[in-house]
């Protein structure tokens, strides 16, 4: 069933059940507020108000968190299910990474932390020359690890896979 379509159904039943309340209860304490009655028996009806209000208010606020804030769920596992997923591409890009060298490794890092690198600035994050940054992204290429696109006279490296 829908949230909120039972959401609703506990506001006006609560509603409903306060309006009877309110329609003993207000008779009652007329009839009794002229009377000379026990005290204890005053605090008993207190008490028997105090809870049926806090009960049928709880049941409103139950209602209307059903209507108003379904979407903050569907939300929640939304958000949950990115961050498995996200989970899943780390493992993932971890196994990689378990299979190539140091300057490999170093190189692939920092493309996955900044993704559209240009070649020179890869090569001032790694600490690694020209010539072995050209060298390690065009064996990355040819493995299909990366996607080098040309800019200008440089290159940016985008990560391919999905990593």
């Amino acid at each position: 069933m829908n949230n909120k379509r039972i959401g609703l159904t506990l506001i006006v039943t609560s509603v409903a059940i306060m309006v009877i309340l309110l329609m003993i209860i207000i008779p009652l304490e007329t009839a009794i507020s002229g009377q000379d009655i026990c005290p204890t028996k005053k605090y008993r009806m207190l008490i028997f108000t105090h809870i049926a209000i806090g009960m049928l208010f709880s049941i409103f606020s139950l209602g209307f968190y059903l209507i108003f804030f379904e979407k903050g769920t569907k939300e929640i596992l939304k958000r949950l299910e990115e961050d498995k997923n996200k989970e899943v591409n780390n493992n993932k890009f971890e196994v990689l990474l378990s299979g190539l060298d140091e300057y490999e490794k170093n190189i692939m890092k920092a493309i996955k932390e900044q993704n559209g690198i240009e070649q020179n600035t890869l090569r001032l994050r790694t600490d690694v020359s020209n010539a072995k940054v050209s060298l390690v992204l065009t064996e990355l290429e040819k493995r299909g690890l990366i996607k080098k696109v040309k800019k200008g006279k440089t290159f940016s490296v985008f990560l391919k896979n999905g990593y």
